[in-house]
């Protein structure tokens, strides 16, 4: 399946804003209000950060010069604590698209990312391509980003990990899209679906992590029923039987409020027909008659399918004006613009906000050569993850004069 072409992304966004604006006016499956049929005028945005200059996500370029930046935890970070591969929700002003480059952009107001586990090394399977942390089995692929610390060849049972992922929430499979060693752990956390709930011994499992909630009254708690998301801390020693202690839990989903722009990247889940079915936790209504579709048809949706999706929510329902399906190996393409801070001649490699970037006779270089790259250099680049997810390698390097 062929990747959308930054042009057509920013084409289909505008006129999903407009289907999304007219399907609601339809009443849209359940009679909701548009709240008005102006131009977007906010935005927001769930998804994978896949590169720099602004912080990219879903395609569009948000300036975060100016931005909060918080994980789910609430703790405060600098904007140099983003890292390609997070898991990010931003919420901006209005998107708006260049003419002439077809590059979509906002001013990002505040930025969360999210981790959907952090714990301890289990088990490496380097044949199947998993790992398995907190009793959770997270997949490893070519569009997994790592921390240079925590490369698969150097991983340990017992290092502390911190994992980015998308969850499938009808298998309980995790893709892992970034893995860090975790700088700190406090407690240890887990975003995933309740199984084998014992109201009895007040226990249930998150894959193969079974958790008391013994010490916590109901009040604390969410409600609890097998197939119920959660996000959860627990101790970082596990008690008797294997046991981790519930020390915090809430529902597994951030919510987004309703805004007239609003796009989200995920894996279907809870399924019913296009008209109710969820995407990252969210829910999605995309039954109006002029939702585009795009890699795909109405009739592909299922549990499982890696879709984003563009529309407005409205009463905390993502009315979809366009879906596009997204192309294997999609993830694993970054692009950086930037300020070259250092450069290696002798491994062909140089630093662009944080991130190595290699080149080779492959590479493209347009304005300049590779005699060029030195020290406050401004370039463009667009590439993919290489050397184990560490790395960027450069398809094409563009010099800004």
């Amino acid at each position: 399946m062929t990747p959308i072409k930054t042009p057509l992304r920013a084409a289909m966004r505008m006129a999903a804003g407009l289907l999304a604006i007219c399907c609601a006016a339809w009443a849209c499956a359940g009679g909701v209000d548009s709240g008005g049929t102006g131009a977007p005028t906010s935005s927001y945005a769930r998804g994978r950060l896949s590169g720099f200059g602004s912080i990219v996500l879903n395609g569009v370029h948000f300036d975060e010069t100016r931005a909060l930046v918080l994980d789910d935890e609430g703790g405060l970070h600098y904007r140099g604590d983003l890292k390609l591969g997070m898991s990010l929700d931003v919420q901006a002003g209005e998107i708006t698209t260049d003419a002439a480059t077809g590059v979509s952009s906002a001013k990002a107001q505040k930025v969360v990312f999210a981790s959907a586990i952090r714990g301890p090394l289990e088990r490496i399977d380097i044949k199947a391509s998993t790992i398995t942390v907190l009793g959770q089995t997270v997949a490893v692929g070519p569009s997994t980003a790592f921390d240079p610390d925590a490369v698969m060849a150097g991983l340990r049972r017992g290092l502390v990990l911190e994992v980015h992922a998308l969850l499938d929430e009808a298998t309980g499979r995790y893709d892992a899209t970034r893995i860090d060693v975790a700088a700190q752990a406090p407690s240890y956390k887990l975003r995933g679906i309740v199984s084998g709930l014992d109201e009895a011994r007040r226990t249930f499992s998150i894959g193969n992590a079974r958790i008391s909630y013994a010490a916590l009254d109901d009040a604390e708690l969410p409600p609890l029923f097998d197939g119920a998301l959660l996000k959860l801390s627990v101790r970082t020693a596990a008690g008797k039987g294997g046991t981790w202690e519930l020390l915090h839990a809430t529902a597994g989903t951030r919510a987004i409020p309703d805004t007239p722009s609003a796009e989200v990247d995920g894996l279907v889940s809870a399924y019913h027909g296009i008209e109710r079915f969820k995407l990252n936790g969210m829910p999605v209504n995309a039954a109006g008659a002029a939702v585009l579709f795009t890699g795909g048809t109405s009739g592909q949706l299922r549990n499982g399918v890696r879709v984003l999706v563009t529309g407005q929510v409205i009463d905390g329902v993502l009315v979809a004006g366009s879906v596009e399906y997204r192309a294997p190996g999609e993830d694993a393409k970054v692009t950086l613009e930037g300020a070259v801070q250092s450069v290696d001649a002798a491994t062909h490699s140089f630093v662009l906000r944080g991130n190595t970037v290699v080149f080779d006779p492959g590479t493209s270089f347009r304005s300049g050569s590779p005699s060029m790259l030195v020290p406050g250099a401004a370039v463009k680049v667009s590439g993919s993850l290489a050397d184990g997810g560490t790395k960027v390698r450069a398809d094409k390097i563009k010099f800004d004069r």
